[in-house]
């Protein structure tokens, strides 16, 4: 006989009320450490995998599960650095909380079928310090200097593991993430950007900018840098644009393969570009793409990828048409780029100063009020001149909130769940290499899933952090085009504009 789910009514959480199963935070509570495994972690929260070593101690609830977890930021971030724990906890217990900004804002405004379900837990604080405990060593050195496990949280949250292997046949099921490019689309309105960085924002899209930039050493001093590897400026790169871009089916397949080309550290297949023994394979390795199996992350090197595969994903991608809702997201909550933001806001916060009446208009944390209101706004049936009346009448604070959420759909992942062919008919003989091939059913859409994670709300006191990188790597990169060797680079406009076949 099924069991029916207990939810109950909690205390506050977050500043929230919020309904918390009690089913599952029981289950959770009786497990052990050990049966948690660290998978990841962002700014503000942590991932562990439900992953028990002994098949017969499983709490059958929390198979296929992962617990999300909040994180407390050290006093030696530079966030913080400056800040009293006076100054900062009472920041803290304004911010709208994840469980609130995913069920009346989030799912609001997409689809339901591309979200994570989230159920609210109890946390028993023993259990905690001791999870948190057994955790630290698996985390890389270089987040547990600049934080921890917040144990002093009373809910967490409880989610499903999409890399997790699906129970019952043999069948095997392989997840893809593809880390969401930051922005889809080129500025709207170049009247409103510095006249230094006009012409190249209207040509190269900030993700090729970005990667560029970073792709070279000491990117702080640029005249002292490296130079940069003509990769970034061919025709043969990885462009956010054409990821987006739905009126050339083509372009999609494109980005796609060169963003699965980059995983595995291999040069462009079309491309005239000689091999340079002096240039390690790291600087076309980006974080942009993964593969797991089995609940695992294969090791790029150790796969060869069908191109039916990749033919596979951007069929399911398009008939989600998740790519499609995440850049007219974008495009509608960012209007006015980030300097016409700060233009909006006055010299004094473009100096990262306080505004007049001595407030700080990005000193407020976002109101769950705000957002309410934006919705409207940013809705599918929304027509677009609408949009642009409708701002030029709305506050600077507003503007900057819009473009506080415009980050939100900037800095997320899509997780496609497809079936492979059984690794033992595709294993290569004389490479060892696994052969990763869709299976027939992959092209039927009742064997695929597509969701969007890590769909955080990114404070609007952040916006000055936003500003200073972009005129950094936008100065940076306009430097290394001046410096560079090769021919006249190829920008995100032709790319994008380019109906040649890859």
């Amino acid at each position: 006989m099924t069991r029916t789910r207990t939810r109950t009514r909690t205390m506050r959480m977050d500043n929230d009320q919020a309904l918390v199963d009690l089913d599952l935070s029981q289950a959770v509570k009786s497990t052990e450490p050990a049966d948690w495994k660290y998978i990841a972690e962002g700014a503000a929260n942590l991932i562990l995998a439900y992953h028990p070593p002994l098949l017969e101690t499983e709490e059958r609830l929390l198979r296929g599960k992962s617990l999300r977890l909040t994180k407390t930021t050290s006093r030696s971030h530079p966030e913080d650095k400056e800040k009293t724990h006076e100054q900062i906890e009472p920041a803290r217990s304004k911010q709208i909380s994840f469980f609130d900004f995913h069920h009346q804002i989030l799912s609001e405004i997409i689809s339901p079928d591309l979200l994570l379900r989230f159920d609210l837990i109890s946390l028993d604080n023993q259990w905690l310090q001791g999870l948190a405990t057994a955790v630290e060593p698996s985390r890389p050195s270089t987040k547990r200097d600049q934080s921890s496990i917040d144990t002093t949280r009373t809910h967490a949250i409880i989610m499903d593991n999409l890399a997790h292997q699906s129970d019952g046949s043999e069948q095997q099921i392989i997840s893809v993430e593809i880390k969401v490019p930051k922005w889809a689309c080129l500025p709207h309105n170049l009247e409103l950007l510095e006249p230094s960085t006009r012409e190249t924002k209207s040509k190269f899209c900030r993700t090729c900018v970005f990667r560029a930039v970073r792709s070279v050493e000491a990117a702080q001093d640029p005249a002292a840098s490296e130079p940069l590897d003509e990769y970034y400026t061919s025709a043969h790169r990885f462009c956010a644009l054409q990821l987006f871009n739905s009126r050339h089916p083509a372009h999609l397949r494109r980005a796609l393969d060169r963003l699965c080309a980059e995983w595995q550290h291999l040069k462009p297949p079309t491309s005239t570009i000689p091999p340079d023994p002096t240039i390690s394979k790291n600087t076309q390795s980006h974080n942009n793409f993964k593969i797991f199996r089995h609940g695992v992350l294969l090791d790029p090197l150790s796969v060869e990828v069908d191109p039916e595969l990749i033919e596979v994903l951007a069929e399911t991608l398009e008939r989600s048409q998740v790519l499609r809702r995440l850049a007219e997201l974008q495009r509608r909550l960012d209007k006015l780029d980030i300097e016409g933001v700060f233009k909006e806001l006055g010299s004094k916060h473009k100096e990262g100063e306080e505004g007049a009446g001595g407030s700080g208009v990005l000193e407020e944390p976002i109101g769950l009020a705000e957002l309410t209101a934006l919705i409207p706004l940013i809705s599918e049936t929304t027509e677009p001149e609408t949009i642009q009346t409708t701002l030029d009448g709305l506050s600077a604070r507003t503007k900057a909130v819009m473009y506080a959420l415009s980050m939100t759909f900037k800095d997320c992942s899509i997780f496609v769940r497809l079936p492979v062919l059984p690794s033992h008919t595709n294993l290569n003989p004389t490479t060892s290499t696994l052969l990763l091939s869709p299976a027939p059913e992959a092209r039927l859409p009742q064997r695929t899933q597509v969701k969007i994670i890590d769909l955080d709300l990114k404070p609007i006191s952040r916006l000055h952090k936003y500003f200073k990188a972009d005129r950094t790597s936008f100065s940076d990169f306009i430097t290394l085009l001046l410096r560079s060797p090769q021919s006249p680079p190829v920008t995100c406009l032709e790319l994008c504009n380019s109906t040649a076949s890859w």
